[in-house]
């Protein structure tokens, strides 16, 4: 299942490029495409979201900043969302989720599944 989960996460990163329109990257029912980090800091609450990046910080309470070329964001994921990788590897991470915008909270990311990024990307 994780490799089909992997092959489809790359396929979608390939077949767009990483050039994606924050509106059409997430929806308020399903992301199936990447957006950048920026983007997903400006979505609405509970709308679907895919980012890409690389962890830079654990901040405690199973929460972390997510960090791409655009900026960071903070993710929230249980241990059973890491499938035994370590946040600390350096590795580049897809995060499929769901915005958590509260107001007056910085925007977060609730995650729903961690998936490692091939080093060839």
């Amino acid at each position: 299942m994780k490799k089909l989960l992997s092959a489809t996460a790359l396929a979608v990163l390939l077949s767009f490029g990483g050039n994606v329109d924050a509106k059409m990257a997430a929806t308020p029912s399903t992301a199936t495409t990447p957006s950048k980090v920026s983007d997903a800091a400006q979505m609405q609450d509970d709308m679907s979201v895919i980012v890409v990046g690389t962890i830079t910080k654990s901040l405690g309470d199973g929460k972390y900043e997510l960090t791409d070329s655009t900026g960071s964001i903070i993710i929230d994921a249980d241990d059973e969302e890491w499938n035994g990788i370590d946040p600390n590897s350096g590795v580049t991470i897809m995060v499929v989720g769901e915005i958590d915008n509260d107001d007056g909270e910085p925007v977060e990311i609730d995650v729903e599944e961690i998936t490692v990024m091939p080093k060839d990307m």
